[in-house]
C-alpha cells in the first residue's frame, strides 16, 4: 500500500508521526474553515443539477456522486476547477487506488505497474504546484495546500514536509471521494424512502438559504 499512496501517508506511517501529520491535516478542515467552502460547493451541485433538469437526463446516483465529489475535494484542497485537468488526475487516482491491494510486480500492464506510473505522475504534479506556489507566481488561494505552505518557517513539528504534504493530497482525495459519495448516495436513498425528513430537510435547507 505504502508504494501507491505513500510512505508518508496517514495510511503508513508510525503512531507517533500518525499524531502529528493528523493534527496538522485536521487543522484546515475544522467547522470554520469547511464553512466558507459550503457556498462554493451548493453553486456546483446546483449549477450540474440545473444541467440535467435542462437535458432532460436521468443519471445514476453513484457515479454523479463520485464525480462531484472528487472535483469539491480538488477544488478544496488544490483550487483545481479546470475539466481536463480534473479528469487526468481522476483517472490516475484510480489507477493508484486499484494497485493499493493489487499484486506488488512492476509488469507492464499489471495494475500495480499502471498505479505505479500514476503515482510518480501526480506527485510530479504536486511538485510543480508546490514550487509554483512557493515562488510567489500564483495569487493565495484560501485552500488546503496554501494552508500547508504558510508552515514553512515553523518548526519541523509544526509543518509538513513536502514528502507529507505530497503523499496525504493523494491520500485525502482517494478517500475523500469513496466515502463522501458512498454518504451522498444513501443519504439520496434514505430521503426517497422517507419523505417526511425529506420535506423537514427541504424546509431546513430553503431557510438557510434565505439567511445566507
Amino acid at each position: 500500500m505504502a508504494d501507491a499512496v505513500g510512505k508518508k501517508s496517514l495510511l503508513c506511517v508510525a503512531h507517533d508521526s500518525h499524531r502529528r501529520i493528523r493534527r496538522l491535516l485536521s487543522e484546515p478542515f475544522s467547522m470554520n474553515s469547511l464553512s466558507k467552502f459550503v457556498t462554493k460547493f451548493d453553486q456546483m451541485l446546483s449549477k450540474r443539477m440545473r444541467k440535467f433538469e435542462e437535458d432532460g437526463k436521468s443519471f445514476v446516483v453513484l457515479d454523479f456522486a463520485m464525480k462531484i465529489s472528487f472535483d469539491a475535494i480538488c477544488d478544496m484542497l488544490m483550487s483545481i476547477t479546470d475539466e481536463s485537468l480534473l479528469r487526468q488526475i481522476e483517472k490516475d487516482c484510480t489507477d493508484v487506488s486499484n494497485a493499493m491491494l493489487s499484486f506488488p510486480v512492476m509488469i507492464p500492464g499489471t495494475r500495480y505497474f499502471k498505479g505505479i506510473k500514476a503515482r510518480n505522475r501526480l506527485m510530479e504534479r504536486f511538485r510543480e504546484m508546490i514550487a509554483s506556489r512557493r515562488s510567489g507566481n500564483e495569487a493565495q488561494r484560501g485552500d488546503f495546500l496554501d494552508s500547508m505552505l504558510e508552515r514553512d518557517e515553523l518548526p519541523n513539528e509544526e509543518k509538513l514536509s513536502d514528502s507529507e504534504i505530497m503523499d496525504n493530497l493523494l491520500t485525502l482525495i482517494i478517500a475523500g471521494q469513496t466515502t463522501t459519495a458512498a454518504a451522498m448516495m444513501w443519504s439520496i436513498k434514505f430521503l426517497d424512502e422517507n419523505r417526511e425528513a425529506q420535506e423537514k430537510l427541504r424546509v431546513s435547507e430553503i431557510s438557510i438559504g434565505f439567511q445566507i
